[in-house]
């Protein structure tokens, strides 16, 4: 689990034509989607915290890579800066479906797979703050305990932390005060707060 510091210079792959990039860091975090590349290029800095995932099929995927994808008609990465840094805000997500980061065909389609909101906050948020995205489809709010406790010791003063959850719990009962929806969520702000 490391913070970094992420400068990302990008080009025209030909000088004489036009170019737009959509850019992810991590498990799809959107930075930037069909940003135009002016002639001179462009540089983009954002923070990327490298995070262990939890996931209820193959439980803990340790996460040991920087991942960041650039794609785009006429795009090229002319040079990646990186620097390891203390600590960055961050945005932490535990949800289902409508917010979790779905996988996607290389090239990027955005109307070729479906993915949750969390997949673009990185985007509306600012490049200062580092993205989490520890949701999953399926999860209800009873059923996210491994998810919550994966991250949980790793929140700071000043962090963000966002829950979704709702649809699935649903389907276990519909009444709240008996599915675990409202206590999972009442113990998961207690031990935020």
């Amino acid at each position: 689990n490391t913070y970094y510091r992420v400068r990302i210079h990008l080009n025209r792959n030909d000088a004489a034509e036009e170019a737009k990039v959509s850019l992810f860091t991590e498990k799809r975090h959107q930075q930037l989607l069909d940003e135009p590349i002016p002639a001179e290029g462009l540089v983009y800095e954002c923070s990327v915290y490298v995070h262990n995932n939890w996931s209820k099929n193959t439980y803990e995927y340790v996460d040991t890579m920087l991942n960041i994808v650039a794609t785009g008609e006429n795009v090229a990465i002319s040079s990646i800066e990186v620097q390891e840094v203390e600590q960055a805000k961050t945005f932490w997500i535990l949800g289902d479906s409508t917010v979790c980061q779905q996988t996607a065909a290389i090239p990027y389609f955005p109307l070729d797979h479906c993915q949750g909101v969390g997949s673009a906050m990185a985007k509306y948020l600012g490049s200062d703050w580092a993205i989490v995205n520890e949701a999953e489809s399926g999860l209800s709010a009873s059923a996210s305990t491994n998810h919550f406790n994966n991250f949980i010791n790793d929140v700071k003063p000043g962090d963000i932390v966002w829950f979704e959850f709702g649809h699935n719990d649903d389907k276990v009962s519909n009444d709240p005060s008996t599915n675990g929806y409202l206590s999972s969520l009442e113990n998961y702000y207690n031990q935020i707060t």
